[in-house]
């Protein structure tokens, strides 16, 4: 990956500010199965978002990193991607949904405590992005608006 590249990714990120707030956000790429105890297993989801405090981060990388490899630059993007975990039921083994790639969904964020302790804005919860259908249209379909009074 070259830094115009990267750039581009990170440019392409929503940035999300407030706690207690719902943002639509694209899932990035099909959630990845994480079980590193055996134990524990959740699916982790990806978006095309970012924190107030991510994004500065990931100002400050390339400011100080004017020529950066391949490899910071994708550590640099992870590290300042907004990520969800979708837990799998112990008893069940079964997780009761996970986006794909490029959907559209609705997260929260709030504060959590991190692994250094300190509290840190992340998403707390994703849900499916509820949408209504739209008709085709048919003149039939315009004709009868226009005869009932409907207007947009």
């Amino acid at each position: 990956m070259d830094k115009e590249f990267a750039i581009s990714i990170a440019q392409s990120r929503a940035i999300c500010v407030e706690p207690g707030r719902y943002y639509q956000v694209k899932v990035t790429a099909d959630p990845h199965f994480y079980d590193p105890d055996g134990e524990s297993g959740r699916f982790i989801v990806n978006f095309a978002a970012m924190t107030g405090e991510q994004a500065g981060e990931l100002q400050q990388f390339f400011t100080d990193n004017p020529s950066p490899d391949s490899e910071d630059l994708t550590t640099a993007l992870n590290s300042s991607q907004l990520s969800y975990s979708i837990w799998v039921n112990s008893d069940t083994g079964v997780v009761p949904w996970k986006p794909s790639k490029g959907e559209l969904v609705k997260i929260a964020l709030g504060y959590v405590e991190n692994q250094e302790g300190d509290q840190v804005l992340r998403a707390i919860s994703c849900a499916p992005l509820q949408v209504e259908s739209a008709q085709k249209f048919s003149l039939k379909a315009v004709k009868e608006t226009a005869d009932s009074g409907l207007t947009e």
